[in-house]
């Protein structure tokens, strides 16, 4: 990837994070916002490129998967669930919420794991691999939480492709 590419790739994410962190620091999870962007500020001042989101905590990637695949809602850290994150929408003048878990209930994942054909694989006794046909592939020993990640790099490849395109 060229440099120019990392860099534009590098600015969508912060200026994505800066909204996720925002959004945090709106419903009262300013640690964990706080969090998130020392990691993604560390991480491009040591040239790292692009987002390590191996660094994250569960639910801070549960908001960031939430953010892609639920975009109608509302999405912030859940409350009394560190891993995972809380779906917010209003109907006729209430608030409604529901839980979304996707690195520990494998059903709020799969649809996208199946969409985007990233698939999962053991990779040794305690480690799973996940991969996506373009060669992305990560290892965790939550299968889950690989492909989210997996499904979080190929999102960022496709913005910083579709910014370099101009379209």
């Amino acid at each position: 990837m060229s440099a120019e590419l990392i860099d534009q790739a590098n600015e969508l994410a912060e200026r994505r994070l800066e909204m996720t962190i925002q959004n945090m620091r709106i419903n009262h999870n300013a640690v964990s916002a706080t969090h998130c962007l020392q990691t993604f500020r560390c991480r491009i001042s040591q040239g790292g490129g692009l987002m390590n989101y191996s660094k994250l905590s569960d639910g801070e990637i549960s908001v960031l998967v939430g953010r892609r695949v639920k975009s109608g809602y509302e999405v912030i850290l859940h409350p009394n669930n560190p891993k995972g994150a809380q779906l917010l929408w209003g109907v006729h003048g209430r608030q409604c919420s529901y839980g979304f878990f996707p690195l520990t209930h494998p059903e709020d994942l799969f649809s996208t794991m199946k969409k985007y054909r990233i698939g999962i694989a053991p990779a040794g006794k305690t480690v799973w691999k996940a991969t996506h046909e373009s060669g992305l592939q990560v290892n965790n020993k939550n299968p889950l939480r690989a492909a989210a990640i997996v499904f979080l790099m190929l999102q960022d490849a496709m913005e910083a492709k579709t910014d370099e395109q101009g379209i």
